[in-house]
């Protein structure tokens, strides 16, 4: 999508995400990994439906799009941390983790854990558009859509069954797409009103209302990661996973009519999150070799290792967003499909 094109609240949703996303590599306790677990993944997955381009017309350029813009950043990202693995790890087993680049990569990647996400992500594109060709009733793709997703998750959830390149991920990542893709209509439809219509107060009310339900389901379902293909309660992931995101969209909302300072900040970010989702282990991971203590080294909370956390989880963005801008503004940005 064109920069002037762009929707900020999506730019700052996305931000939000990414600041979960780099807290929980971080390491902030059990608690706000079992929290975040519940619906941070899944929001990426519903943000990629609602700016989902339903006119692609030509199946082999929408795939050939997707493979430039997910797994050529893909390979350039297991590389970078691939090398600076060797350097900083000095393993003897060098293989091992190409190998799982190439298989298994939602284990075995050494720093750069998170990079599941892109071959996910390509798969669940792929696979909707797919379905979008052959299926042309709506309520047809949109049925067909949630019941492979949400048998994907059983079948994870009760066989442990597996496949290469977080294939399974992607499956359950299209009925997440499909949900984004309503939530899209439905904003566009014009007998709904569009966000800054909506009374700020209610939106913030509303939204942190739902956070405070989200948190409640979280901790009674039970152990949720979707990169591990576990959801326990199937029905109670899906329902908390959207009520995360929906909470956390209506507080991005009022961030960006409202505070925008905050919504700049929040916008680079979400505008460089595949930098972010690609890099930030490693980051993280020399922050961690300045000796700062924090809270993911001991699992304890302590006021001293919270803030070491803190800082380390500031630093981190703060680098990440200085290499966005080298990345994206140079020859580099080929790499990423500009």
């Amino acid at each position: 999508m064109k920069d002037s094109k762009r929707i900020q609240w999506i730019d700052v949703l996305r931000g939000i995400g990414i600041i979960i996303m780099v807290m929980g590599h971080v390491g902030f306790g059990g608690k706000f990994d079992r929290w975040i677990h519940s619906y941070h993944m899944p929001l990426f997955f519903i943000v990629s439906g609602f700016l989902y381009d339903g006119q692609a017309k030509n199946l082999k350029q929408f795939i050939y799009r997707k493979f430039r813009t997910l797994l050529v950043p893909y390979v350039f990202f297991i590389f970078i941390n691939y090398f600076a693995w060797l350097i900083l790890e000095q393993d003897s087993s060098l293989l091992l983790p190409l190998l799982a680049a190439l298989t298994y990569n939602t284990h075995g990647l050494p720093i750069a854990g998170a990079c599941w996400f892109l071959t996910a992500m390509f798969f669940t594109e792929i696979i909707y558009c797919v379905l979008q060709k052959t299926l042309h009733d709506p309520r047809v793709l949109c049925g067909a859509a949630m019941a492979l997703a949400i048998g994907i998750s059983y079948v994870e959830t009760t066989l442990g069954f597996i496949l290469p390149l977080a294939f399974l991920q992607g499956l359950v990542g299209v009925g997440f797409l499909q949900i984004g893709r309503l939530f899209g209509l439905l904003l566009k439809n014009e007998s709904v009103k569009e966000p800054s219509e909506v009374c700020m107060g209610f939106r913030i009310v509303f939204g942190v209302a739902l956070l405070a339900f989200n948190v409640v389901l979280s901790f009674v379902n039970g152990y949720v990661n979707v990169k591990d293909g576990s959801y326990s309660n199937i029905l109670l992931f899906w329902g908390n996973a959207v009520i995360g995101t929906v909470a956390i969209a209506l507080l991005a909302i009022a961030i960006e009519k409202n505070f925008h300072r905050l919504r700049a900040i929040l916008i680079k970010i979400g505008q460089y999150s595949i930098v972010f989702l690609g890099l930030n282990q490693l980051i993280i991971r020399l922050f961690y070799r300045t000796g700062l203590p924090y809270v993911g080294e001991t699992g304890q909370l302590s006021i001293s290792r919270l803030v070491g956390s803190i800082v380390i989880t500031i630093g981190t963005l703060e680098v990440l967003l200085l290499i966005s801008r080298l990345l994206m503004s140079g020859k580099l940005k080929v790499i990423f499909g500009k």
